[in-house]
């Protein structure tokens, strides 16, 4: 018995697992050259349907945790560069007596 499954990226998954599996073909579609097969989803396999689901979830969560991590790097490194200025412009104000120049660099 073969199972349909709609998920993405489902096929490295299944190959990293050794699980046979084939993209579904759902019809063809008219395009500029001719008719061209429209492929949705993968075709597995009934035995192997549950391990390539908690595969899949357990993928997804490793991505989102990375995705996250990489986020939360980026943003401790964006906090750390916005208090470098702001401790440079603090200097500045600071050696100028309390007033800063105008954004055109002359004195007002």
């Amino acid at each position: 018995m073969w199972f349909f499954v709609a998920f993405l990226g489902l096929n490295r998954i299944a190959r990293k697992l050794g699980i046979d599996c084939a993209p579904a073909m759902m019809g063809w579609e008219i395009r500029k050259f001719g008719f061209v097969p429209v492929f949705d989803g993968f075709v597995v396999c009934e035995e192997f349907k549950d391990t390539l689901m908690v595969s899949q979830f357990q993928y997804l969560i490793f991505s989102l945790l990375s995705l996250v991590s990489h986020f939360n790097i980026a943003n401790k490194r964006n906090i750390i560069s916005k208090f470098k200025f702001i401790r440079f412009r603090a200097g500045r104000l600071e050696r100028r007596g309390g007033r800063e120049s105008p954004p055109g660099g002359g004195e007002a």
